[in-house]
């Protein structure tokens, strides 16, 4: 009895990293570092590790309800996640398992690092200055 209220309040305040530095357009390594924390004190990392299996051909024994667990802690993850970033990227990641959640937000941030990288890129081989793109 003791325990689980040791481990519910452990996780309680593991899960206020990340109600505080909620998930915006700089903070990816970050967030995703303290989800990573939040997670495997919550014994739910592995979802993160990989997609969600296809489903057994039977509904029956071990395998389904690894399965169906599997499944579950993936809505659960996914729904923390969202909780924990701003409005504006939650709106393209809705309905998606965690793990898949993780591939999409990589892209997202490669892409964003990408175009700034870019902007901030002298054209002129190194005089900044002359050569320097406008990306505002």
């Amino acid at each position: 009895m003791m325990s689980n209220e040791i481990h519910r309040n452990s996780s309680f305040s593991l899960k206020s990293i990340l109600e505080k530095d909620k998930l915006n357009n700089s903070n990816l390594m970050d967030w995703y570092s303290n989800m990573k924390f939040v997670l495997r004190a919550e014994n739910k990392m592995y979802v993160l590790e990989g997609p969600i299996p296809e489903e057994p051909a039977t509904t029956t024994g071990i395998s389904c309800k690894t399965w169906e667990k599997h499944v579950d802690d993936s809505i659960k993850v996914s729904c923390l996640m969202l909780a924990s970033m701003i409005p504006e990227l939650q709106q393209n990641l809705v309905d998606q398992p965690a793990y898949d959640m993780v591939r999409k937000l990589e892209e997202m941030f490669q892409q964003q690092a990408r175009h700034e990288h870019f902007c901030h890129t002298p054209t002129d081989g190194g005089n900044v200055g002359a050569g320097h793109v406008d990306c505002s």
